[in-house]
């Protein structure tokens, strides 16, 4: 444990630095996305778990940590079924007047 301490200490010094996910917000620069967690624990888009680090050397990305990233869990849908055909009908009803007849497009011919 004493020399892994040492040589983190010698590699932080000269540059390397690990990236720091859980709870930051998701960066495509900084983070790959493994997987989504539903959860309303966090905001939309934030890192819930990592599951490799990443690390930078200075300014240069070496490897985005492997990221899990929140969502929100699915919101329950209202029944809107007497709307919904309303809407179905309509539309039906304005392909039919748009499409012209078959009978049309032969005497064209």
């Amino acid at each position: 444990q004493l020399i892994k301490k040492q040589i983190d200490d010698i590699l932080k010094n000269n540059g390397l630095s690990k990236i720091e996910a859980i709870g930051k917000q998701f960066d495509p620069h900084m983070h790959e996305a493994i997987g989504v967690v539903s959860t309303d624990d966090h905001p939309a888009d934030t890192v819930v778990e990592e599951i490799q680090c990443g690390y930078m050397f200075k300014d240069k990305l070496l490897r985005p940590s492997w990221v899990r990233i929140a969502e929100p869990s699915a919101v329950k849908e209202l029944s809107t079924a007497d709307t919904t055909h309303d809407t179905e009908d309509k539309g039906a009803e304005a392909r039919e007047e748009k499409m012209p007849s078959s009978e049309n497009n032969m005497a064209d011919e």
